[in-house]
């Protein structure tokens, strides 16, 4: 597991080198979160037993219950005490603000976006679907209603942050699982299934998910990206070093906070948007791409292995393939937590297979 570690930050470090127009210095302060992202390695290194994990589990649990609980409170109410309390003790000036906007900014049958206990729709969105994954996982060991309920309730937070990204992650992530999981017979018997629900059901279906297609949805469609794209490469046309690595890791904040969102680009969303101007083509494929094909490298041979079983493997890949896909579509969102997640669920299903293993021993 080192090797992912080695990997990551050597290769920031080499694109910080390689990049043209920004300091060293500067840059390095644009990524030092980043170092967060070792607290994965000491997961991996841990000694953890089963009875430990489901104690946390249970901690865990009730954090996330209180915070979907307000997260259906806030959109009901059309409020967000949280972040009127926190305001006075933000360095955003305009955060009450924020706020606001997302609560009045309705989208197909929403009346309003929440943003939870984030700052803003798309960032309370991902953060849920990184919770839905470790409360799912939670669920493939042990079958517990209350579990349940709680995806129940991530996915409709989801679901109010009237955000098209996530969601479409979130769907499409959990379709690769279950069609992995599943044998043929069971994939086309589901598939006739949920297509007799969505034949009946059609009118209320498409009410109710009328914002993933409607057109007051702004910059988040292909053509929109497309453009978006389009802008962001024009800036890194200067010469083929900026092509290839960028204009380092601080350029676009510092370009969003001098001359506001850019004419063709706005505000860089999407990984490939913001990644052709950050760290250039090589860092799209070295460092985005990259560092998920590692990720899944490490499930396949902890699988190959026998580390961890058939259903755990897959359901990691899922997880993988779910940050990848709200990355493409609305850019890199909690990358620290969800690298530091994989870890924890790739922690958790080598212990429970041992577990599982010496349990099998003894009897």
């Amino acid at each position: 597991m080192k090797s992912f570690f080695i990997y990551y930050f050597s290769i920031i470090l080499l694109f910080i080198l390689l990049s043209s127009g920004m300091g060293v210095l500067s840059q390095l302060n644009a990524v030092k979160s980043s170092l967060a992202i070792l607290l994965g390695l000491f997961i991996w290194k841990a000694r953890i037993d089963k009875r430990k994990i489901h104690v946390w589990h249970k901690y865990v649990y009730v954090a996330l219950l209180a915070v979907c609980i307000y997260g259906v409170f806030s959109y009901v109410t059309g409020t967000n005490i949280y972040i009127d309390l926190i305001k006075d003790y933000c360095t955003s000036e305009k955060l009450a603000e924020v706020a606001v906007k997302s609560m009045d900014d309705g989208r197909g049958l929403l009346k309003g976006r929440i943003s939870g206990t984030s700052l803003y729709t798309i960032q309370y969105g991902i953060l849920m679907c990184i919770c839905f994954y470790y409360v799912f996982f939670v669920n493939t060991i042990k079958d517990n209603v209350a579990n349940v309920v709680l995806m129940f309730l991530i996915f409709v937070n989801v679901y109010l942050t009237g955000s098209r990204g996530p969601l479409f992650a979130l769907i499409l992530a959990l379709l690769f699982y279950f069609l992995r999981k599943s044998t043929l017979k069971t994939n086309i018997k589901y598939a006739l299934w949920t297509g007799f629900i969505i034949l009946c059901f059609s009118q209320i279906l498409i009410k109710y998910f009328s914002f993933m297609v409607s057109d007051d949805v702004q910059g988040s469609s292909v053509e929109g990206r497309s453009v978006q794209f389009l802008g962001a490469l024009s800036i890194v046309q200067d010469n083929w070093r900026t092509l290839l690595f960028g204009k380092g890791f601080s350029y676009i904040s510092e370009y969003i906070a001098k001359n506001g969102p850019h004419p063709l680009a706005l505000y860089f969303e999407s990984t490939h948007v913001s990644g052709i101007v950050t760290y250039g083509i090589m860092g799209l494929i070295f460092i985005f791409l990259g560092s998920y094909v590692l990720m899944s490298y490490l499930v396949w041979r902890a699988r190959k292995e026998r580390m961890i079983d058939r259903n755990k493997s897959i359901l990691l890949f899922s997880y993988v393939m779910l940050s990848m896909l709200y990355g493409i579509l609305v850019g890199n969102v909690y990358t620290q937590l969800h690298i530091i997640t994989f870890f924890i669920l790739l922690k958790y299903s080598v212990v429970l297979h041992q577990t599982e293993s010496e349990q099998l021993v003894n009897d």
